[in-house]
C-alpha cells in the first residue's frame, strides 16, 4: 500500500438487466482514472430485496479497493459509474437498480454528513452485505464499534435469503 492509500469496502448490487454484467462493469470501472486499485472481491450472492418494495432478486458482492481519494471524491466516482451503467435518478428509496454501489467502510473513517454516512448506516442490519464482506474481511473491526464483521453477521437479525450465486468477479 502506498502512502495515502486507504482500504475501502464497497457493496455492489444489481437486479435489472444483465445483473452479472453490471457487477463486472462496476469492478472494471473502479480500476479507471480515479486512482483506485481493486484488491479483492467476494463471491456473488443472489439476495432478496431489502426495504419492503416488491421487485426482482438482486445479485450482490463486496469489493475491497485501495484509493487515494477522499470519501466525497470516491462517492462522486461511484455515482458516475452507476450513471454510466444506466442507473437513473429515482424518487423512491429501495427500488430496482441497474447498478448500486455503496461505500460500506472507508478505512477507519466515521462520517455523518448530508451526502454520506460512514460506515454505511445500514451495514449492521443487512445480511446481503455482511455475508460477502465477511467472506473477504471477517476480522475487520467496523469503525466506531467494537464489532468485527463476522460478529456482526452472527448477530444480524435480517433473515432475508442470501444464496451463493457464482464465484467471484474478475479483478
Amino acid at each position: 500500500m502506498k502512502i495515502g492509500e486507504i482500504t475501502v469496502y464497497l457493496g455492489l448490487g444489481s437486479n435489472v438487466g444483465d445483473r452479472m454484467g453490471q457487477l463486472q462493469f462496476a469492478v472494471d470501472n473502479l480500476k479507471g482514472d480515479g486512482g483506485q486499485k481493486v484488491c479483492r472481491c467476494s463471491r456473488v450472492y443472489e439476495t432478496t430485496p431489502w426495504g419492503g418494495v416488491v421487485q426482482a432478486l438482486y445479485l450482490n458482492a463486496v469489493v475491497e479497493i485501495e484509493t487515494v481519494s477522499s470519501p466525497e471524491e470516491l462517492l462522486k466516482i461511484v455515482k458516475q459509474i452507476e450513471i454510466e451503467a444506466g442507473r437513473g435518478t429515482r424518487e423512491q428509496r429501495w427500488v430496482e437498480r441497474e447498478l448500486d454501489i455503496d461505500l460500506l467502510i472507508f478505512g477507519e473513517v466515521t462520517l455523518h454528513s448530508t451526502e454520506l454516512i460512514l460506515p454505511h448506516q445500514f451495514l449492521l442490519n443487512r445480511r446481503f452485505v455482511l455475508t460477502p464482506l465477511s467472506e473477504i474481511a471477517p476480522d475487520l473491526n467496523i469503525p466506531g464499534t467494537n464489532i468485527t464483521v463476522k460478529s456482526a453477521l452472527d448477530k444480524c437479525d435480517d433473515k432475508e435469503r442470501v444464496k451463493l450465486y457464482q464465484k467471484a468477479l474478475r479483478i
